[in-house]
């Protein structure tokens, strides 16, 4: 069963996700239903991926589509975390047969971005993201907390929750393949290698208050040099882009949730109504709830 199945709290509702921990052997399962996130922390061996072959370098975090084919041709002690989910657990107006048509026709597209490393492949891109173990403790980490919520099941929010924590990881497995943290076949990062691992860093830890202060401290370079790489590489100042990341984030929970607002407030790092409030009318021109009443599917489906 790939899908979460509701006991007390919407008891028979469905949840299209799944998290377990796999053999070796059973790497493949779910084949044709689902998306796939794979977590390898350790063991050697060989990866067969729809037919080619790739060193197993843990820790690697495995993106696959519902059409991927997945073989541990050779292994030792190599252990899986999978978190197994359907495209329309996101979003209901999304699912594999509109995926792979042109994005631009998808009433979805606005969380289509986020799917992308499942299914977009290149030479340089086979759905296989090398990751440090710090990024990929944070990985196992998110996949954990949707575990948790997925089996609490503590009140009536657990789907939005879980579909909450779902988006966040989503949204962090999105920045890696965009901007690939260690040498792997992944497509190539346009930020230099002084400004990447600033970016990465406040893509994971954005729920954290963070001042400039702390990033000269944390990566050595004095303020002005800092601000005017950043913004020169990205078109933002840091502040204005961790703005970015922390409203962006919230616009999908709103699109995809019906998470109270001042739940997925804290979630994304803001701490005082008012700011959060005048800040994302600033941006996108909506208030919350103004925003969610025009663009989640939810409300208008009147689903969970």
């Amino acid at each position: 069963m790939l899908s979460t199945i509701g006991r007390e709290i919407f008891k028979d509702y469905e949840l299209r996700m799944h998290c377990t921990i796999l053999k070796p052997q059973d790497a493949n399962m779910g084949y044709l239903e689902r998306y796939r996130i794979l977590a390898i922390e350790d063991g050697a061996g060989i990866i067969q991926l729809n037919g080619k072959p790739f060193l197993l370098t843990p820790p690697l975090i495995l993106c696959l589509d519902e059409k991927d084919e997945i073989n541990l041709v050779s292994h030792k002690d190599t252990t899986i975390k999978a978190l197994f989910f359907h495209p329309s657990a996101i979003n209901e107006k999304i699912n594999f047969i509109s995926i792979h048509r042109n994005p631009e026709e998808q009433a979805g597209l606005m969380d289509y971005w986020c799917l992308r490393p499942f299914h977009f492949r290149e030479d340089t891109y086979q759905g296989i993201l090398s990751v440090s173990p710090e990024l990929y403790r944070q990985i196992v980490g998110h996949m954990t907390t949707i575990e948790a919520s997925l089996s609490g099941q503590k009140d009536w929010s657990w789907p939005c929750r879980s579909r909450s924590y779902m988006i966040e990881l989503l949204f962090l497995l999105s920045r890696i393949y965009d901007n690939p943290v260690c040498e792997n076949p992944a497509v190539v990062s346009y930020l230099g290698h002084d400004i990447h691992p600033v970016v990465l860093y406040l893509h994971t830890h954005y729920r954290d208050k963070i001042m400039l202060e702390d990033l000269t401290r944390e990566f050595h370079v004095n303020r002005t040099t800092l601000n005017e790489a950043f913004k020169k590489q990205t078109g933002f100042s840091i502040m204005s882009y961790l703005i970015k990341i922390r409203v962006e984030m919230a616009c999908s929970m709103l699109r995809n949730t019906t998470l109270p607002i001042t739940e997925i407030m804290t979630i994304v790092g803001f701490h005082d109504d008012a700011h959060f409030l005048r800040t994302f009318k600033k941006t996108m021109g909506l208030s919350p709830s103004e925003y969610r009443n025009q663009n989640c599917w939810m409300l208008k489906a009147g689903a969970n």
